[in-house]
Order: structure tokens, then sequence, then C-alpha cells
């Protein structure tokens, strides 16, 4: 069983509310971005390979991370799907700090108009 649907058992959530969730948070990070590049929020969002990058970075920071966190707890049976719901929640903010730098200038360039 992956990580990804552990983390669905645990939560308690089927794969479609999961997935809208990871689409919240690149949406999120997408703006914050948005605001630190001359690229247009909507053009980071639609950005296949920026969603895939995002998703990459999601396994690592969120999913493994809060599984290696919480993984004592699952194995004395301790808490609820409700409160592991509540933590996950303070994972994706760690991924803000990193960025595709090659994806991104690339789009950049795109968006000046030079193809670089």
């Amino acid at each position: 069983m992956s990580t990804t649907e552990k983390l669905i058992q645990i939560l308690g959530v089927t794969y479609t509310a999961y997935s809208a969730y990871r689409v919240k948070w690149y949406v999120e990070w997408c703006v914050i971005y948005a605001k630190k590049t001359p690229i247009d929020k909507s053009k980071l969002i639609e950005n296949i390979q920026l969603y895939n990058w995002y998703l990459s970075q999601w396994v690592v920071f969120v999913e493994k991370q809060f599984y290696r966190d919480i993984q004592d707890y699952i194995n004395a049976k301790v808490g609820s799907a409700e409160r592991y719901c509540q933590l996950i929640q303070t994972y994706p903010p760690e991924i803000e700090q990193y960025f595709p730098k090659a994806i991104l200038i690339k789009m950049i360039k795109k968006e000046a108009g030079n193809h670089e």
C-alpha cells in the first residue's frame, strides 16, 4: 500500500477528497509564487509540469513526513481521523519555501516572449 493510500485510510477520506485537498494547497502555493514572479497565477495553476513538481514535493514534505511523524500513534491506535486531518494541515506550508527554478525561468521567458 502506498503512503497516499495509507493516508487516505488514516484520514478517513476518499481519494477524490484527498486529491481536491492537494489541489487546494497547490493553488495556494501558486498564488504565493505569482506574487513573487511576473507570471500570472492562472498560468502557474494550469502548468502541468509545475503541478507534477508540486505533487512530488507533496509526497516528500507532506505524505512521507506526516506518516513518519504519526506512525507511532497509528501503531498504538491513538488518535482519530478528525485529529489527523487537523494535523496534516500544518505540513503543506513547508513546500512554500521551495520552487522549481528551471520551470519558473522557462515560464518567465515564455511570458516575456523569449522562447529560448
